[in-house]
């Protein structure tokens, strides 16, 4: 099987929140979400428009964003800047 760095394994498990850390999960339960599946971090991830690793977006700050971050924050890294004129 070839390498492809576009592409990242994402197992549901290792983000429950209701799953210990001795029982798999792989984050902090503050980076954890309750119900984690593939197709809603899937969905979450293209609606922030995020297409592959490292790709960066800017987004404008409304509720609707800051819900689907929620939802891939342990995937993504995020960084406020601020516009000044």
């Amino acid at each position: 099987m070839d390498h492809n760095p576009d592409r990242i394994a994402v197992w549901p498990g290792y983000f429950d929140a209701k799953v210990s850390r001795r029982s798999g999960r792989r984050v902090p339960r503050d980076s954890s979400v309750l119900k984690p599946d593939l197709e809603g971090l899937f969905i979450a991830s293209r609606a922030l428009g995020l297409k592959k690793i490292n790709h960066e977006v800017n987004l404008k700050d409304t509720p609707e964003v800051r819900g689907m971050i929620k939802v891939v924050r342990h995937l993504v890294e995020i960084e406020q800047n601020k516009v000044i004129k």
